[in-house]
């Protein structure tokens, strides 16, 4: 059977792509590996998006989200799509042990993040340390983390975590970190987060029930431990489900379309640098109007 469209990613960008394309008429197949929302799970607090003049945390809108969905009638299957593959006049996706044919795809698989590429830090990944905190376990007012970044990211999870941490440490290799200031200034006013700049993470190991890492510190060798380590050192595109021969010649266009016809790309994974939430909807809307036009259009 060939299925219309499909839309792999349910972040914001891959949520708004749906809900219009519902709206217009269309029956999109949704796939999303992990949870709904993407990035939205590891926010704190979202200030800069319209409608909610207080800010709104990251899960409450991704609850919102998941209303609107279910009011719309839009259906995400949990699953993970593990190949993607362009025949002469449609694309494959191969899921599960199964597979599905479409005239269009829009991907939105959002980025992935980056490593620091020290020693020992590939062993504890999923164990100890983590580059997200939606994947942390379940922790207690009792643990303390280490946040390895100085950046937006790295800020806004010291603060998410400090509500229910005993203690937070910011690591970051810089004189000064590359936040916004109003992140900065919040993190100065907690109680229980301490930061560490111009500090050189070298090594992570662990030890008992803690997760220690070696740093370097204008010449000195430090060592922080604690219960958990949370990573941000910065995230890249993931772009890894399109095909080899397509990822290396393809480019996108303003509306979200590639030269590729009927495949679209929609939010961070075609951003870059410019992951805010708003962006990523207003990206999957105009994506999702070029998709209707392009299946209006009955091309191949």
């Amino acid at each position: 059977m060939l299925y219309d469209i499909a839309i792999i990613g349910a972040g914001p960008a891959g949520l708004a792509t749906s809900i219009y394309l519902k709206r217009a008429g269309f029956e999109p197949l949704v796939f999303e590996k992990d949870e709904i929302g993407g990035l939205l799970l590891n926010a704190n607090l979202i200030e800069n998006y319209p409608g909610f003049p207080g800010g709104i945390r990251g899960k409450d809108l991704v609850m919102l989200f998941k209303e609107q969905l279910s009011r719309t009638g839009v259906a995400v299957k949990k699953t993970e799509v593990k190949k993607m593959s362009l025949e002469e006049e449609h694309f494959t996706l191969t899921k599960d042990g199964s597979e599905a044919s479409l005239r269009a795809v829009i991907v939105a698989t959002g980025t992935v993040p980056k490593s620091m590429g020290i020693e020992g830090e590939a062993n504890l990944v999923g164990k100890k340390l983590f580059y997200e905190i939606k994947d942390i376990p379940q922790h207690r007012r009792k643990d303390t983390f280490m946040v390895i970044g100085g950046g937006d990211a790295a800020f806004d999870y010291a603060l998410n975590l400090s509500g229910n941490a005993a203690r937070v440490d910011i690591i970051f290799r810089n004189e000064r970190p590359k936040c916004l200031s109003l992140l900065e200034e919040r993190v100065k006013k907690s109680q229980n987060i301490h930061v560490h700049q111009k500090t050189v993470p070298l090594a992570v190991y662990e030890e008992g029930k803690h997760i220690k890492i070696t740093c370097v510190s204008e010449g000195k060798e430090l060592v922080f431990s604690s219960d958990y380590g949370l990573v941000a050192a910065g995230r890249t595109p993931n772009t890894t489900l399109l095909p080899e021969n397509v990822r290396e010649s393809f480019t996108i266009r303003e509306d979200g379309s590639t030269n590729i016809p009927g495949l679209f790309l929609a939010g961070d994974v075609r951003r870059g640098l410019l992951r805010q939430a708003g962006i990523a909807v207003g990206d999957g809307i105009l994506c999702a109007m070029s998709a209707v036009n392009f299946l209006s259009r009955g091309e191949k």
